[in-house]
């Protein structure tokens, strides 16, 4: 295959349209995926969670090997994804990037492949790329603060960002985020920002903060009583442990709630394109969204979709979204270099 490469413009480059992979109906998707009988996915999305999609979706089609799939942190995940793109060499038949920036940078480079599905008609515009077609957001991850109720009392607990600076005790490493490798924690970053100045993350710095790797690494320390505040609890990972047992609160503040897209589509030059539409009419269709809300207990942004446990409906959330797109891309860059500071990494 040649290698992809990069536009020149911010305009999409034409995307691929597979011709061994039917774009009508069920039967003939079938039919072609018996012959590939394997799919690829390359995602951030928790392992445990990604492994059941995966086993779901083997349920409705047995002869499909699942067994092979990528479960990196965005930004790794980017890093391994465009080089194989751009030598051609890439076994990925979907990925999913939960950075709006990459995302659009994987479009304008033309890497994205193009696939009307029919449940596309379920899902407002905002969660579409532009043109339609090329990838679509099924979930968001949203964000709060979380702790260990018996280590934090009650009267304690942060109910606010400003809540972060106001305690000694949250000094020296007893404040967790991730890694600059997070979508959403640089989500959380620019609300913060437009929320609270830049200032805060200079009185942020002084407390030395911890940055981890994954949400459940974060999770894992403040249960176990290693570090006393999740300053970025994804709700997601909350849920899973609450459901478990687990000493475990959390707060998603008035202020504003930070979000990620959870941008999924086909990849050009799909090795299993066939495949690849099924399990993406399945991931956007009612069964994928029943699963993501059962399983990673994410919001699913279908129209009159379902609604995780523990997590209060959207109508409840204030939300924040960047009022200015392309700042917030063009500023992402120079912000992986100051979190790498504030984190000591």
């Amino acid at each position: 295959q040649p290698a992809a490469t990069a536009g020149s413009s911010g305009q999409a480059a034409p995307a691929s349209k597979p011709g061994a992979a039917p774009d009508g109906d069920e039967a003939a998707l079938i039919e072609a995926s018996k012959k590939e009988g394997k799919f690829v996915w390359y995602t951030p999305t928790v392992e445990e969670d990604l492994v059941k999609f995966l086993a779901m979706f083997k349920d409705k089609y047995p002869w499909v090997d699942v067994s092979e799939y990528l479960r990196l942190q965005t930004g790794k995940l980017y890093a391994k994804l465009e080089p194989e793109m751009q030598q051609g060499v890439q076994s990925a038949d979907v990925t999913t990037l939960t950075e709006i920036a990459l995302a659009i940078d994987f479009q304008k480079k033309g890497f994205w492949g193009e696939y009307q599905s029919p449940m596309l008609k379920n899902y407002d515009k905002k969660w579409k790329s532009n043109p339609e077609g090329l990838w679509l957001s099924p979930w968001i991850n949203i964000a709060g603060i979380a702790w260990n109720p018996n280590k934090v009392p009650a009267a304690e607990a942060p109910k606010t960002y400003l809540d972060l600076l106001n305690n000694p005790k949250w000094a020296n490493g007893q404040i967790c985020f991730k890694d600059s490798a997070s979508g959403l924690q640089y989500s959380q970053w620019a609300m913060i920002v437009d929320l609270h100045g830049e200032q805060f993350w200079d009185k942020m710095t002084a407390l030395k903060p911890v940055g981890l790797a994954g949400t459940a690494q974060q999770y894992e320390k403040v249960v176990a009583g290693e570090i006393l505040i999740n300053g970025m609890g994804q709700t997601s990972t909350y849920v899973q442990q609450k459901l478990a047992g687990a000493p475990i609160e959390i707060v998603l503040p008035k202020e504003g709630v930070p979000y990620t897209v959870q941008c999924t589509g086909l990849v050009k030059n799909a090795p299993h394109p066939a495949t690849a539409k099924l399990f993406l009419n399945w991931l956007f269709g009612p069964e994928g969204q029943k699963a993501i809300t059962t399983t990673s207990q994410d919001p699913v942004t279908s129209t009159g979709g379902p609604y995780p446990q523990l997590t209060p409906p959207m109508s409840e959330l204030n939300v924040w979204a960047p009022k200015d797109m392309e700042k917030y891309i063009a500023e992402q860059p120079a912000w992986r270099e100051k979190w790498n500071k504030i984190t000591g990494v």
